[in-house]
């Protein structure tokens, strides 16, 4: 009897999964019938950039008609090739595209951070973004980083900062200063010369830091560091005209 009565739960449970499956399968099946009721475009702008706006979006997934997707029929609406046009945003990062069972085909969208601006007297200014690409100025937005003024974009990699031994240090200093409150509060930007040697503009006072090479850089900030909170505070913060933190063992002011 307890076999009997075991066999049968087993049964039922069966026809439970079994009615659950085939409901499943029905309603996708439904959907590939069913028309797009419209997209819903999410941009992230938790670091408040606004590079990315919601038409770019549309006309990159329309491939630059006005909407395509609407009143389309879900099955034929690719959403890894929508995924892929809108990459090619040169401010954005990743996109994310799926639909819902009304139909709505939603997008979300992380942009690119930049970390810092690169200027160059008659050449078009370009970010650096927190993976070190580089990517065109926008007309859109200006994002409030350090500003770069650099004399030889040799120095730099053309698609990432990485493509330049040069450009790597470079890129590790700014990251140092992006990830620091404190560095973000006291540097305004840099300045590179001809073969490569770094002033530092600060953000409150008048002195110019000669940083020297991209190289050794946790040193060179550790000892910035002290002029700042030990040598400052008693000297007077506009006591010097320039500083050097690019030999080692010695801060030398001026």
């Amino acid at each position: 009897m307890q076999l009997t009565a075991d066999i049968k739960r087993y049964l039922q449970i069966g026809g439970l999964v079994l009615v659950f499956v085939v409901s499943i399968a029905f309603s996708f099946g439904r959907q590939e019938f069913k028309t797009s009721q419209g997209v819903q475009v999410i941009i992230d702008n938790t670091y408040e950039n606004y590079f990315v706006e919601k038409d770019e979006v549309m006309e990159l997934m329309n491939g630059g008609e006005r909407d395509y997707v609407t009143g389309a029929f879900l099955s034929d609406v690719d959403l890894r090739q929508l995924e892929k046009n809108i990459e090619k945003h040169p401010y954005v990062q990743d996109a994310q595209v799926y639909r819902d069972l009304r139909g709505v085909v939603s997008v979300e969208v992380q942009q690119k951070r930049p970390i810092a601006r690169i200027f160059k007297r008659s050449e078009p200014d370009f970010y650096i973004t927190e993976s070190g690409e580089v990517v065109p100025e926008s007309d859109k937005y200006t994002a409030r980083v350090p500003l770069i003024e650099i004399d030889n974009l040799k120095l730099l990699g053309s698609g990432y900062l990485s493509d330049t031994p040069y450009g790597s240090n470079l890129f590790e200093l700014l990251l140092e200063i992006h990830r620091s409150d404190f560095w973000k509060a006291q540097i305004a930007g840099l300045t590179i010369d001809k073969i490569g040697e770094i002033t530092i503009q600060p953000q409150v006072t008048r002195q110019l830091i000669d940083f020297g090479y991209p190289e050794k850089i946790t040193a060179k900030l550790k000892k910035l560091r002290v002029f700042y909170k030990e040598i400052l505070p008693v000297q007077g913060w506009n006591s010097y005209d320039r500083v050097s933190v690019k030999y080692d063992n010695q801060i030398i002011c001026e």
